[in-house]
């Protein structure tokens, strides 16, 4: 069983590879993006890329930082919480030791891992360049907020918002999240993963999120 990750449409409109991005701040410096060769860097850029941002009419900021704190935990889950009767190949975890391995394996569309290096798209690149500018144009507004919720979302320990999850309807699961899928386009991740369900808080800033359904 393989994770696929879908990336959002919007994901084709930026990023920055390695150095540090600027963004204003209220104390008139600007915000730099941690370097992407480390884990709080990879992870701050993967949340850029995957979250809606104030650029869409659908943004909501509560929303979007709980979205945000999914993605983190998947991270987190593939690497330290694989459930039991699962191994970490099933969550595309085989081999990885850091979050970093874990965005690079391919599984996010825009990222990869060559080297130990990671690197991102020119999409990807754009996407977050274009997200930066507008937060560092004029004074602090949605854009500044995004820029700093990811960079606080990236740096801080996993919180999963379903980790004490135990059915999705009829469906016994692990808990936990492990999955994702832009929600626009209109698939599944299929296999064993269960998608969380709306009701249940599973569809967070434009993404699907999904747990893993317990084997027996």
């Amino acid at each position: 069983m393989s994770l696929r990750t879908s990336i959002a449409p919007w994901v084709l409109a930026a990023a920055l590879l390695g150095g540090p991005g600027r963004a204003a701040g209220q104390d008139g410096k600007p915000l730099a993006l941690p370097d992407l060769q480390t884990d709080e860097g990879a992870i701050a850029h993967l949340l850029l890329s995957e979250s809606l941002t104030p650029f869409s009419k659908d943004y909501d900021a509560d929303q979007v930082v709980r979205g945000m704190k999914a993605i983190r935990a998947i991270l987190d889950n593939r690497l330290n919480h694989v459930p039991q009767k699962y191994a970490a190949k099933d969550v595309d975890a085989d081999g990885a030791k850091t979050a970093r391995d874990v965005i690079g394996k391919g599984k996010f569309q825009g990222f990869s891992q060559t080297g130990g290096k990671i690197a991102v798209s020119d999409g990807v690149r754009k996407r977050i360049d274009d997200i930066l500018k507008q937060a560092n144009t004029g004074k602090p507004g949605k854009f500044y907020k995004h820029v700093q919720a990811a960079l606080e979302v990236a740096k801080s320990p996993a919180d999963d918002p379903f980790k004490d999850l135990k059915m999705v309807g009829t469906v016994a699961v692990t808990g936990r999240v492990y999955g994702m899928y832009q929600a626009a386009a209109g698939g599944d991740l299929g296999g064993d993963f269960v998608y969380i369900g709306k009701d249940a808080g599973g569809l967070l800033g434009g993404n699907k999120f999904y747990t893993l359904k317990k084997r027996n």
